[in-house]
């Protein structure tokens, strides 16, 4: 039986000269994926333009929004599973939206708000959109950059990650603070963020794991030097499970020492993990989707078997949500 969503508020920092507001979160879904079906085959391509999918979110009125590399952002109805291209890449500083080039890397959802990232011809930035439907650019990057992910920590603040840079909003990406210059060693490119269970902020990336306190931002490398380390998730009781080159890995005194969890049944061949209200454990695979109900000591193949499976998140009704390559989106239930 699927539990119901449970919703907690979040009140951002009124530091900043910003214009903060207060912002309320989606609280963790409890599905076990038991079973999953296809929602939708998205295309692949856009006039001879190649794309795939690189990230998934649910906003609050039920609908799925999909950002793609090379093919911009798409919005899914899961009731008539009806999809609508939304962006198609982007232009920079022009009315037209996205261009078809674009790698939109990353998207979140916060009510019916939508913030995302793109990039185009070594330009890009963060794009934020009031109804879901109409996006104005609310941060230029200059260099190669693209965004990885966005995630938003308990105090109500959002963290966006992905090439040489990190950046902070407490308006829901409205406005962003670069905090880039706050890291302990040179340039590196950002994967994933996910936050303590006392508030701290990890950052993956491809010389390591990075952590910093919330209160003050200085990020210090604290696990897994010039090791790749890509998806991250922490449970209900503070452990930390990390997706690296040589496997998943777990901490459980915040980050200062780490176990390889060697059950895991096949080589990672993706970054994704994800943990539920019930503490179960979620890893996408190159062979489907991993569960684990007892913190990684036995795991089980819950679906999409011989599938290279990328991020998973839940939707507002407890059901998982997940892409694969080839541009399938899946729902899985109990």
């Amino acid at each position: 039986m699927i539990s119901a969503l449970f919703l907690f508020s979040c009140v951002s920092n009124n530091t900043e000269p910003d214009d903060s507001v207060s912002l309320k979160a989606l609280g963790r879904a409890s599905s076990e994926g038991n079973q999953w079906k296809q929602l939708v085959q998205l295309p692949t391509k856009i006039d001879k333009v190649n794309f795939w999918l690189s990230d998934i979110t649910c906003s609050f009125d039920g609908y799925v929004y999909v950002s793609t590399s090379g093919g911009g952002i798409y919005k899914i109805n899961p009731k008539d599973t009806s999809y609508v291209q939304l962006t198609n890449g982007l232009i920079v500083q022009q009315n037209e939206g996205f261009g078809q080039s674009c790698f939109s890397g990353s998207v979140l959802c916060l009510g019916n708000q939508v913030v995302c990232s793109s990039s185009h011809d070594n330009l890009g930035g963060y794009f934020y959109s009031e109804d879901g439907n109409t996006f104005k650019q609310t941060a230029i990057w200059n260099k190669g950059a693209y965004g990885e992910s966005i995630a938003q920590s308990p105090n109500g603040q959002l963290f966006a990650a992905g090439y040489e840079q990190v950046l902070r909003s407490t308006n829901f990406g409205k406005s962003w603070i670069d905090e880039s210059l706050n890291f302990d060693s040179s340039l590196k490119n950002f994967f994933s963020i996910a936050f303590g269970k006392n508030a701290g902020i990890y950052v993956t990336a491809n010389t390591g794991l990075f952590y910093s306190d919330a209160g003050q931002i200085h990020f210090k490398r604290i696990a897994f030097e010039n090791e790749d380390t890509y998806g991250i998730d922490v449970n209900s009781e503070g452990w930390i499970f990390v997706t690296a080159i040589s496997g998943l890995y777990c901490s459980k005194d915040e980050g200062k020492n780490w176990t390889l969890v060697s059950t895991f049944p096949i080589k990672i061949s993706y970054g994704s993990v994800y943990i539920n209200k019930n503490n179960s454990i979620f890893v996408g695979s190159g062979n489907g989707v991993y569960r684990s109900n007892d913190n990684g000591l036995t795991w089980a193949l819950v679906g999409l078997k011989g599938m290279n499976v990328g991020n998973i998140k839940s939707d507002n009704n407890g059901n998982l949500l997940a892409y694969t390559w080839g541009n399938r989106v899946y729902l899985g239930t109990n």
